[in-house]
């Protein structure tokens, strides 16, 4: 039995509610026209984002992982900031977004990442998908969910 612990996970099939993930919802948002909600400053809010097929082949290589470690952290290792997932959404779907901003909440993590030197050491090195790649394949699912 193994303990997965993912960072911030975003891709297709994960369906954009309130509590989805900011990639997803922001994503929807600006195909759907809708307005989104800042808490902070979107270029002091920083996170390490993994993509759902990243995730996935992880996992695969986990199953065959023979070694004494059972916890690990899933993450790419890269932090990306709010605003620079806001600029690539909006790069990906041709459109700027309209927001609110809000003063941070209190309980809001600013940055978060998760070390995935276990991860990298005891499965081997990753490619990651570039969050650029990963965020148009997300759109482009999104787009097909939003048509249907």
């Amino acid at each position: 039995v193994f303990i997965v612990r993912p960072s911030n996970l975003y891709g297709p099939y994960s369906l954009p509610s309130t509590t989805s993930g900011v990639i997803n919802v922001f994503s929807k948002n600006l195909l759907t026209n809708s307005t989104i909600k800042i808490f902070g400053d979107p270029s002091r809010i920083s996170k390490d984002y993994i993509f759902i097929d990243d995730l996935c082949v992880l996992m695969e290589r986990l199953i065959y992982y023979k070694g004494s470690y059972k916890t690990f952290n899933f993450s790419s290792g890269q932090i990306t900031d709010l605003s620079t997932i806001m600029s690539l959404i909006e790069k990906s779907v041709g459109s700027k977004f309209t927001s609110d901003q809000f003063s941070a909440l209190t309980n809001d993590v600013q940055c978060f990442a998760l070390d995935n030197t276990r991860l990298t050491s005891e499965l081997g090195s990753f490619s990651y998908t570039p969050i650029s790649i990963g965020i148009n394949k997300t759109i482009c699912w999104l787009k097909e969910q939003l048509n249907n």
